[in-house]
This record gives C-alpha cells, structure tokens and sequence, in this order.
C-alpha cells in the first residue's frame, strides 16, 4: 500500500477510534431534567507513564496533564420548548523523557472547544420530540506541529480525556425521538442525521499529508443514527437500556501538492454499533446507587471499495456510582470503574494502543437552595499497549461541579 494512502488511512483510523471512546450520552434525553439550569465543572487530569511510552525510546513520554472550563447551561421556553448549549475552554500539555541524545521537550495546546447548541420541542403530549443542533467550529482546527504534538496525545483514546480534540468544524444535526408506555415499561425509539462542511482535520497534518494550514482539506460525510431503547422497574430498582447503529456516508479528502495538483482520496467509516445499561436503585447505605456499563463497536472501513483490516476496534466501560447520605443536604459520592478498549491493529502508535485500566473516585455532594456543589477526585491505573511496547499508566483527576436548575 501507497505510503500516502496508508497514512490516509490511520488517520481516519484514529478519527473513528476517538469517536467510538468518547462517553456514551443519551441523546433523546433533556440536560437538566428539560428546565431551566446551568452548569460549570473544572477538570484536572494528569497522567504518568513509565519507560517507555513510544515506539522510540529517544522520545518517549513521560507525562501529560489537560485541565478543562466547561461551561453548558439550558433555557427552557414555556413547557414544550428547551434550548441548551455546551462550550470549554482547555489547556493541555504533554512532556518527553531526556534520552541524552534528544532533549526533554514539553508542547501545549490551548483554545475553545467548539461549542455546541441544541433545541428540542415536545410534541403530542411529550410523546414526541424535534431536536435541532448545531457544532459551532469555535475550536482549534489548524494546529501548528507543537500544538499538534501535544493534541496527538491528548487526543489519544487510551487516555479518555474530557476534551479529545479542540475543534472539528461545523457540523448540524437533525433528530426525531417518539416514545409509548407498553405495560410497566417506557419505550423509545429514534433517529438522526447529521451533516458535516469541510475543515483541516489535524490528524492528517500528523501524519505526513502537509500541515492542517496550508493544503490537507477533509470533507467529511454524513452520519445517520437510529436507536431504540426501554426503561421500567426490575424489582426494587428501575433499569434502562438502548442500543444504536450510526452509519457514515463517504468521507474525501484532498491534498494539494507542489504545481498546485489536487490528489483526491475518498474513505467510508464502517458502522459504529452501541449499547448502553444502567440499573439504578436505593439501599440503607446508598440514597442513590446505579451500577452501568456501556459498548460500542467500530466496524472496518473501505478505501478505494475495499475493506481495510485492522480499523476495526471495540470499547467497554463499566461501574458503579453511589451518594450515601450524611443529612438532607450532606452527602459522600464513591465511584469504581473500569475501562477495556482494544486499540486497532493497523498502527503502532498512541493513538490505536489497546487499554485495560481501572479506577476509584471519592467525593461530596451540597446542596444548598437551588446549587449543588460536588468535589471529586478519583484515580486510574492501567496498561496500554502499542502493539510494539506494553507499559504503565496512572491517572490522577479532581473535578468540582458547581450546578443550578
């Protein structure tokens, strides 16, 4: 395979295995109950790797920290009609190992995410929901190699950081959501489509295609997204499950080179299959427990018609969160989780490396009027693995959730 096109093809890769390791949402389902509120949570992560986190050991990573300003909120007008909306500003650092023949080298990104608007209208008795997005591309999209060099990496799926990538240009979205009681049992079924303009994808300009600034352009396809899912009581508690299918419609990028000559390539994200479980209940210790696990598989994509082995991946979570009460307006947040993705095996890199990791979290809930104040930290220890090299990774992470509704 053509150098040009096998880097084509891992930076799609890499694209599709972020988009299947971002946090499983429900998409039908209103922030803020469907009122009015809003809600900003700062995020610290750090990571710690041991020797050697790189296919070199002349530049191996030896850590990386991302600390994200979310902000999002919702506006609800009269009782059919919500709007909400999701922006953050991010900074990020990565750093490598002094080898003694290569220097010790720290590279940073920061900027805005792009921000995200929403609008969904209830109809026939809240039955029935529109739903209207827009991704405003306020993010970064063109990246020098220094921003970029820590964006690789903050980017990488292993990692699960809050904000993967800064920008990713203007995409809209429409949804329809419909739902009926059958018995003790709520059923919802829905589906979407959304559309998506032409940007500088960085990963590109990552992998020798020519920086994001001057001749690497992405038009990307469309994706087209159905789901259904239930939610009833199951003893003393209630469960809820769905599962989606998203389907992609032809992505081309195009390269100019030197004379001005275009070279075209045109990719076909394969499908990208989820399914999502939580059971919630309340116990003597817990005035909230909900014990959840989510998957979503990654199917290969096509190149030229063909299919291309190793693009294809698959991610599982799971955990347990539970509130203990101290008082009516006290309480203690404990969280265990666990994470297993299994990295593409079409490269070697960061990027496509496979995980196993698992961790704890510990924190308070206030409440006070209408603000609830939630501190938390946590902890995470795993291995990844390159496909070249397995090593050790530690994760340290404090949020503090401010929310009003």
């Amino acid at each position: 395979m053509p150098r040009t096109t096998a880097s084509l093809l891992r930076a799609l890769g890499i694209a599709a295995l972020v988009a299947a390791a971002a946090p499983a949402t429900g998409h039908a389902q209103l922030p803020f109950d469907g009122k009015s509120g809003w809600q900003i949570a700062p995020t610290a992560q750090a990571w710690d790797f041991s020797c050697c986190s790189n296919d070199t050991t002349t530049s191996s990573l030896q850590k990386a920290s991302q600390l994200t300003l979310p902000l999002s909120g919702a506006f609800a007008i009269g009782r059919h009609f919500l709007v909400d909306a999701y922006v953050a500003y991010v900074m990020g650092s990565t750093t490598t190992r002094d080898s003694g023949t290569v220097p010790s080298r720290t590279a940073r990104v920061d900027g805005f995410t792009d921000m995200t608007v929403r609008g969904s209208f209830r109809l026939h008795g809240d039955d029935m929901m529109i739903t209207l997005g827009v991704n405003l591309p306020t993010g970064l999209t063109d990246l020098d190699s220094t921003q970029f060099s820590a964006q690789e990496v903050l980017g990488a799926p292993v990692l699960q950081a809050m904000s993967p990538v800064l920008g990713s240009g203007f995409s809209g979205t429409l949804g329809f959501v419909g739902a009926k009681r059958i018995g003790s049992w709520s059923w919802g079924a829905g589906a979407s489509y959304q559309y998506r303009v032409e940007y500088s994808p960085m990963q590109a300009a990552a992998l020798g295609l020519g920086t994001s600034v001057t001749n690497v352009k992405l038009a990307p396809g469309s994706a087209i997204r159905a789901s259904i899912g239930a939610d009833g009581l199951v003893g003393s508690g209630a469960m809820a499950f769905s599962a989606a299918v998203t389907i992609y419609t032809q992505d081309e990028l195009t390269r100019t080179l030197p004379g001005d000559t275009l070279l075209q390539t045109q990719v076909t994200l394969g499908p990208m299959i989820q399914g999502e479980w939580r059971w919630r209940t309340s116990t003597d210790a817990f005035r909230q427990l909900s014990v959840y696990a989510y998957d979503r598989y990654v199917s290969r994509y096509k190149s030229a018609g063909k299919t291309v082995p190793g693009t294809n991946g698959n991610f599982l979570y799971g955990g347990i969160t539970g509130m203990s009460p101290f008082s009516p307006n006290w309480g203690l947040v404990t969280q265990l989780h666990g994470r297993w993705l299994t990295g593409l095996s079409i490269d070697n890199s960061l990027a496509t490396a496979a995980t196993v990791t698992g961790g704890a979290g510990l924190g308070l809930y206030w409440v006070a009027g209408s603000f609830t104040l939630t501190p938390m930290l946590g902890a995470e220890y795993g291995q990844i693995d390159s496909g070249l090299q397995s090593f050790h990774t530690t994760e340290l992470q404090f949020s503090f959730t401010v929310a009003q509704r």
